[in-house]
């Protein structure tokens, strides 16, 4: 398990045993563990096995199969969380999958890029495009194999669960020529699909509102149900994970500041509509 997996499970499982109206103290008889057990899970300071969480989640009289099943897989660790990845895991880091699964526990992804169009909405061909000008070492077959996994985390879009989704997107995304000019309107239209989805809202900063707050930098802010959020900065080389609340709530700021600048969502569409013509 990695720090944010402990812990998003030790503040879900703080929560429910205070709904069972439980101390600590109570629990650590029940189990006749030491005191400091449950005390160091819900701190996020040790691991819990997936017998522990059963037990504790039996005890806190939990009975929602999804909430059991998603706390249990987090003590299994991201890599090990999804099946849809099983093929791909020779070739995702350790940091990219722990990624995707908290994009999967995510109740809301408040997502912002200036120039690019955000993994979870590109097209096979943009991504396709987009990789081979990124990973200029790898072979084709590789490269093949990372537009699969690109296409595979976008059955998050369809799944019971998807979260909603707010994307905010500068205009350069929609006209920086990632592919040419067919698959750049093909991805404009793909867009302008998306953005008519209930669980997404997606707006655009137009070129003329000139500088803003975060303009250069992507990011994503997830946020959970049952644990504080989480930010995930772009990088060249890896992802930043920022977990302090004084850094998530400079990018939430950031987030509304940018909200406030660009287009209505309607404004949005149609701007979109016309780059893809």
């Amino acid at each position: 398990m990695t720090p944010l997996e402990r812990r998003q499970l030790g503040t879900a499982l703080r929560a429910h045993r205070e709904a069972a109206n439980l101390t600590l103290a109570d629990v650590a008889q029940h189990f006749g563990w030491s005191t400091s057990k449950p005390s160091r899970i819900e701190g996020g300071k040790s691991e819990a096995t997936a017998r522990d969480v059963r037990d504790l989640l039996d005890l806190y009289e939990v009975t929602d199969d999804s909430e059991r099943a998603h706390l249990i897989r987090l003590t299994q660790g991201s890599r090990g969380s999804d099946d849809s990845y099983y093929q791909f895991t020779d070739l995702l880091p350790r940091q990219f999958t722990n990624f995707l699964g908290l994009e999967a526990a995510a109740s809301v992804l408040r997502m912002h890029d200036p120039v690019l169009v955000p993994g979870l909405f590109q097209t096979e061909e943009y991504a396709r495009a987009l990789i081979t000008a990124y990973r200029i070492d790898d072979d084709p077959e590789t490269i093949e194999r990372w537009v699969q996994t690109r296409m595979t985390r976008q059955e998050l879009l369809s799944a019971d669960h998807t979260p909603e989704i707010w994307a905010i997107l500068g205009e350069g995304a929609l006209r920086c020529n990632i592919g040419g000019d067919a698959v750049m309107a093909a991805q404009n239209r793909h867009l302008l699909h998306l953005a008519k989805q209930k669980r997404v809202r997606l707006q655009v900063v137009p070129f003329r509102a000139g500088a803003y707050i975060g303009m250069d930098t992507g990011f994503v802010i997830l946020d959970f149900v049952d644990a504080p959020s989480v930010v995930t900065v772009d990088g060249l080389t890896r992802n930043s994970y920022l977990h302090h609340k004084n850094e998530v709530d400079r990018y939430s700021v950031a987030f509304d500041h940018m909200r406030a600048v660009a287009l209505s969502r309607a404004d949005s569409r149609a701007l979109i509509e016309e780059m893809a013509t």
